[in-house]
């Protein structure tokens, strides 16, 4: 609905443009919302909520190749979201990305670990890997083909 009436407004302010396109939008949780401000503060430049190989991830620093997943016990505890979030992973690094994967938990109470893990990361990218810009992969993802996840969504 915001992306509709932004589009509807004849001349978008480029501070709003830019603004709007930090926001944490839409299916973002707290502490995704933590996490990404927080790698803001430290220099990261994120993404939210990117279609990537037919999933979608809670963030993406899109010049680095890091996708991240930020899982909360409550929607990531049942079967079929353990299998998915599996094929989610490997499927992310099977693309040459790296999938970093977190516990709402650990982004509450545990944010300053979180971040330097990420840095981590990071620092081996720039210093031994290429940087990888792709976007909108095409991809197989398993609740199309999983008869124990079929209608899962992301």
């Amino acid at each position: 609905k915001l992306r509709r009436d932004v589009e509807r407004m004849r001349r978008v302010p480029r501070q709003l443009r830019e603004f709007l396109k930090r926001c944490s939008i839409g299916a973002d949780s707290v502490a995704e919302k933590i996490l990404a401000e927080e790698l803001r503060r430290v220099g990261f430049q994120v993404q939210h909520n990117v279609l990537f190989a037919g999933y979608r991830y809670d963030l993406w620093l899109k010049k680095l190749g890091i996708l991240i997943e930020v899982d909360g016990y409550e929607v990531h505890s049942d079967a079929k979201s353990f299998v998915k979030d599996r094929w989610k992973s490997n499927d992310g690094a099977g693309l040459g990305c790296v999938v970093l994967r977190f516990s709402a938990e650990c982004v509450r109470f545990h944010l300053k670990q979180v971040v330097a893990k990420v840095k981590e990361i990071a620092l081996w990218i720039r210093q031994s890997r290429p940087r990888r810009d792709e976007v909108g992969v095409k991809g197989n993802p398993v609740f199309n083909w999983h008869e124990g996840v079929r209608g899962v969504f992301i």
